[in-house]
């Protein structure tokens, strides 16, 4: 089954808990995400930051892409909306 990704990071998360054990690598080729992608995006989240060669180097740079289109639509959608009601 073909998952898709409303926020990259957030949805392999709950994969991860959701299934049974396997590994972050198991996860992304089941959801043909792209492991180096997947891990710079995740290190970003954990305060390290991919150099220019670690940039280049990466294969498919369309999974960050939809990273960076879904996430803004997460929060312009989700997260906003909810500030508003603070």
């Amino acid at each position: 089954m073909k998952i898709i990704l409303y926020c990259f990071v957030f949805s392999i998360l709950v994969l991860i808990f959701q299934s049974e054990i396997k590994t972050i690598e198991e996860l992304c080729k089941e959801n043909s995400i792209d492991i180096d992608a997947f891990m710079l995006i995740s290190n970003l989240y954990n305060g390290f930051y991919p150099s220019e060669k670690e940039l280049n180097q990466l294969k498919d740079i369309s999974t960050v892409l939809l990273y960076l289109k879904n996430s803004h639509r997460f929060y312009v959608n989700e997260k906003y909306p909810e500030l508003k009601t603070i």
